[in-house]
């Protein structure tokens, strides 16, 4: 928001778009001008959180949604297998340039391979 507005929150009116984010599940964020300079859009941003909620759990199922080997999927991500072994048993989380290829392997994963329920 640009600094001329004088925007109060607490007087603010539930805009046109409303009821869609309401019934889509969604959530607005107001992020301050250093922030958004990073995040050209709204998917850069859901990348960086779904990075976030990368847990052991989440690591293994997407490599089994890829049905790959730990092996495999090391080398896909550009770790050692026992990296992998590790993130999957808890014992370590992925560094910011493992959780972003993690992000889209999820996608491809997400686009390539029907849910195991």
């Amino acid at each position: 928001m640009h600094p001329e507005y004088d925007f109060d929150y607490f007087k603010a009116v539930r805009g046109k778009y409303y009821h869609r984010l309401i019934k889509e599940g969604s959530n607005v964020a107001v992020l301050e001008p250093d922030v958004a300079k990073v995040f050209p859009d709204s998917a850069a941003v859901n990348d960086a959180l779904r990075s976030l909620l990368m847990d052991s759990k989440k690591i293994q199922e997407i490599r089994q949604r890829l049905r790959v080997t730990q092996e495999a999927f090391a080398h896909m991500v550009g770790v050692t297998f026992s990296t992998v072994s590790r993130w999957e048993n808890g014992k370590s989380k992925p560094n910011r340039v493992a959780q972003r290829i993690l992000v889209d392997l999820e996608k491809k994963a997400s686009r390539s391979v029907p849910s195991r329920s």
